[in-house]
């Protein structure tokens, strides 16, 4: 009886933070940041109450964002955060592996003394998904509701900005420098808006998507009855085979933009590479945090050297990105420590 009472008071708690940072999110530019912060107490309270009072509490806080500040912001209360925070929640609860026989089971770890539910890298990957698509339903929905193109504001937006970087660039570099910058392709990937929305959300969704997965997980654990684990950081490993899916889907782009020059494609190319860089980053951070806290074990298995070539010739993110396509790929893990 106590722990179901410690259990409401804890959802009451939830639902009061939700209220409060949906209400004073938009006094000013400093305030906003608590709505992205509203993503964690909407993830626990789904996570730990009943699907349909969390669902209620949905509600009823959309409800407010619209009184309080219109229809735009509760749109945007909506779908950019607290539908895919209930959504992820749901993910994150009913994460189950499937074995080759079709047969689903929750995989539990014992820690401690203490069973622990593991939550697997397939929730964190759906939570980013449902981020990217309420982005987007959001910038859809406001268009044709409301009449707010958001993309042509973030155009004029993207054109001032350029225009300006494009004036330092040409005071302060030589003609040789400037045209090594224009010829590279990266201003062209800068004035297609689609592009750069597209990685705006991405990115975006990623972060909010990490939140959901690496704290809420650890705090739920705290907060509730149930023992729950993520995956550790140090060993992030994508499944499926990314690094295949974006040779032959880039080789694909390519030959449709052969096939149909007219259909733009060829700046798609760009932020589509951006994207399955960032999530490559992720994993070569996380190989990286591994070798550090690995390093006596493995020391003599690992080429330092690898290491060094990737971030003096390619540049830090560019290289570590590259590292974590190595190791999905290869393995490294594995490779280096030869008890797993």
């Amino acid at each position: 009886m106590e722990k179901k009472s410690n259990i409401n008071f804890v959802n009451v708690a939830m639902f009061a933070l939700i209220f409060l940072f949906v209400a004073v999110s938009k006094i000013n530019s400093i305030s906003s940041i608590l709505i992205v912060i509203a993503i964690i107490p909407m993830v626990l309270l789904t996570m730990g109450s009943d699907i349909k009072f969390s669902g209620f509490i949905l509600m009823l806080a959309c409800v407010e964002a619209y009184i309080i500040n219109g229809a735009e912001y509760a749109l945007l209360v909506a779908f950019v955060y607290l539908i895919p925070a209930f959504i992820s929640g749901i993910v994150f609860l009913s994460d189950e592996y499937i074995d080759r026989n079709g047969v689903k089971y929750k995989i539990k770890v014992r820690k401690n003394g203490d069973d622990f539910r593991f939550i697997s890298i397939k929730a964190l990957l759906l939570s980013m998904i449902f981020f990217v698509i309420g982005s987007m339903i959001y910038i859809v929905s406001v268009k044709y509701l409301l009449n707010i193109d958001i993309i042509k504001e973030l155009r004029v937006v993207l054109n001032d900005t350029l225009q300006n970087v494009l004036e330092v660039y040409k005071n302060s570099l030589k003609p040789s420098e400037y045209e090594k910058i224009v010829s590279s392709g990266v201003l062209d990937i800068l004035k297609d808006t689609s592009t750069v929305v597209l990685v705006l959300c991405f990115s975006r969704s990623l972060i909010f998507s990490l939140v959901s997965y690496f704290i809420c997980i650890k705090l739920y654990s705290c907060f509730y009855s149930e023992k729950t684990m993520c995956v550790p950081i140090e060993s992030i490993y994508f499944p499926g085979r990314p690094v295949s899916v974006l040779f032959y889907s880039i080789l694909l782009m390519f030959l449709i933009d052969y096939s149909y020059p007219n259909l733009g494609v060829s700046t798609m190319i760009g932020g589509y590479i951006i994207i399955m860089n960032m999530l490559f980053f992720m994993e070569g951070v996380s190989i990286i945090i591994y070798a550090v806290k690995n390093w006596k074990k493995i020391k003599s298995r690992v080429n330092v050297l690898i290491f060094a070539f990737l971030v003096i010739f390619l540049g830090v993110v560019p290289g570590i990105s590259i590292l974590g396509m190595f190791d999905n790929s290869f393995d490294l893990r594995k490779r280096w420590n030869l008890t797993m």
